[in-house]
């Protein structure tokens, strides 16, 4: 299904007819609602699932314009409301569950929260810094570097999820940049934080630091997975997830 939010194409999914009870799931970066689709169908059976393609991805449209991670929370409210969602259960995965913080610190129509993975909270290493300011320099370097050298430096030290952003890019940047440790701060609606227990992207011990910001969380490690439990172990994620559903 799509419909128009803000001038932009948004396309989502409806699965379930339980109106008492909805969920509402946003993916991360470089996915879309169908990497959702085996757990939103578990869960339909008892439940009225939301899916939505945030703007860039899947079959929702960002054209030429650049969003930060406040622009996507903006453009989700208003789809919240399109659907007229009240107390319902948000679920957002490591980009989706940054913009999940953002949205539970601003909204008491969410009845429970489920964070996982989420970015935004992590600090940057040394090294991963170092990293950045090496890609810079490469970029601004380009025109008089040869250019094989350039394409090979650039490949080692730029962020893989940079480097395939395409027109996305822009949105990247912006959202890297930005933290929400003070939004975490903020939440004061029942909340469970998912971490897989062999995540490379986000390591494990920032589940304990968004415990700590978060009054009302409890920590759920899914054991043999990584940075998506959702999708390397769907039948174990969705059995955790429904012991607080």
């Amino acid at each position: 299904m799509q419909t128009i939010i803000d001038d932009l194409l948004t396309n989502y999914d409806i699965l379930g007819k339980n109106n008492k009870s909805g969920v509402l799931i946003l993916h991360g970066w470089g996915h879309n609602l169908n990497s959702w689709l085996p757990i939103a169908n578990l869960l339909s059976t008892k439940h009225k699932v939301y899916l939505v393609d945030l703007p860039g991805f899947g079959s929702s449209y960002l054209s030429n314009q650049s969003f930060d991670t406040y622009d996507y929370a903006i453009l989700v409210t208003k789809f919240i409301r399109k659907m007229k969602l009240k107390n319902y259960t948000l679920i957002g995965h490591s980009f989706g569950g940054k913009i999940a913080i953002v949205l539970a610190s601003r909204q008491n129509s969410i009845k429970k929260l489920f964070l996982v993975s989420p970015s935004g909270i992590n600090e940057r290493s040394f090294l991963t810094m170092l990293k950045i300011q090496i890609s810079k320099i490469i970029k601004f370097a380009y025109p008089v570097l040869p250019v094989r050298f350039s394409e090979k430096v650039y490949s080692t030290f730029a962020a893989k999820d940079y480097k395939t952003a395409g027109p996305l890019k822009d949105t990247f940047k912006k959202v890297v940049a930005q933290n929400v440790v003070r939004e975490a701060k903020k939440i004061k609606v029942p909340t469970i934080i998912f971490w897989g227990e062999e995540d490379k992207e986000l390591e494990p011990k920032y589940a304990l630091r968004l415990r700590n910001l978060i009054k009302k969380s409890h920590v759920r490690i899914v054991w043999k997975t990584g940075h998506s439990p959702h999708i390397e172990d769907p039948n174990k994620f969705y059995g955790m997830v429904t012991e607080y559903l």
